[in-house]
């Protein structure tokens, strides 16, 4: 079966997302091509009904992150500030024992 377009992108992730979103927007064809059986790339949330939803991949955006932001909104996808607690478990090398630290305020919201 042959395919006519204009443009092929390989890939689903948020990168080939964005891309076949603003080439749409222009109306010039495109085909995404996607090695999954799912959308996203390495953004991947697990849910567990027992359980909060656990994110395998995605990393977090912050208020730098304009243009992603600028996307979301306009795509109304909410995004929601990630909640610190005061401590975490920090593990500075594969080979050494996980230490319990203590965090300092969150000078900068992640979402």
């Amino acid at each position: 079966m042959a395919i006519k377009t204009d443009v092929i992108i390989i890939g689903a992730g948020l990168t080939g997302l964005t891309l076949a979103y603003k080439l749409t927007e222009l109306s010039i064809p495109i085909v995404i091509l996607e090695a999954r059986n799912r959308v996203g790339g390495r953004i991947f949330t697990k849910h567990d009904p027992s359980q909060s939803p656990l994110e395998m991949g995605a990393t977090w955006l912050g208020e730098k992150h304009t243009a992603l932001i600028d996307l979301l909104n306009k795509l109304k996808i909410e995004i929601f500030e990630q909640k610190l607690g005061e401590t975490a478990i920090y593990e500075s090398i594969s080979t050494s024992p996980p230490q319990l630290v203590k965090l300092g305020p969150n000078e900068a919201p992640s979402y």
